[in-house]
């Protein structure tokens, strides 16, 4: 907390650390005792750090939200503290966040039990695993299990519109990751929902719903 607040970093994205054999009781305990040190130790600082939503791998403790929104509550400075929403970590750990209504129904449970003003940052990834695996297995847009319609979704709504997005793609092809950022771009500015027919390879319907502009 200390170098990013020297850095002018005002978002600190952190796991909520694992519970081993003491269970998620204990092990929510320890991550809240933690967050209080911590927090009583850099009262000058102007650093929040946000919780990432994990896949529930292992004993991995914020899988769940009620997991977050605990911990939340039992930090005393509970203002300094908000949530990172990873969309492949959230799936992955059984929240269905995939086509436009599935989207709604996970936002609508977090803001119940978390609060959507606490969500600061959103990490914007396609999953590997299927629904529930509880595996961190990133995948590049349009090529995982999530499909385009949750991503619409999430580079479309008006309540985050402000909100810092992370694109945590499994490469480090520099032209692989352009081609994402600009269907990001392309999704951001459709404003009709993106159909998702089955039977239809992922890459065939990212080239027919996006033609390719040769000015691009």
């Amino acid at each position: 907390m200390s170098i990013a607040d020297q850095l002018g970093i005002r978002l600190l994205v952190m796991h909520s650390g694992y519970c081993g054999r003491l269970g998620k009781k204990a092990g929510i305990g320890r991550t809240v005792d933690a967050l209080n040190e911590v927090f009583n130790g850099a009262e000058a600082s102007h650093v929040m750090i946000l919780l990432e939503t994990m896949a529930g791998q292992g004993t991995a403790v914020g899988s769940r939200f009620e997991e977050l929104a605990e911990i939340i509550k039992g930090v005393e400075k509970s203002d300094l503290l908000g949530v990172c929403l990873d969309t492949c970590h959230v799936f992955a750990a059984g929240y269905d966040i995939r086509g436009y209504q599935g989207y709604e129904n996970v936002m609508r449970e977090f803001d119940a039990k978390v609060g959507k003003d606490k969500l600061k940052m959103l990490h914007v990834n396609d999953s590997k695993g299927d629904l529930g695996c509880r595996i961190d297995r990133h995948m590049a847009i349009g090529e995982g299990k999530l499909g385009l319609q949750v991503f619409h979704a999430v580079v479309r709504d008006k309540r985050f519109e402000d909100t810092p997005k992370v694109l945590e793609l499994p490469t480090r092809d520099e032209e692989k990751i352009q081609q994402q950022l600009r269907l990001l771009h392309k999704l951001q500015e459709t404003t009709e929902h993106v159909s998702e027919p089955k039977e239809v390879k992922i890459q065939s319907r990212l080239d027919e719903s996006f033609p390719h502009d040769p000015t691009d």
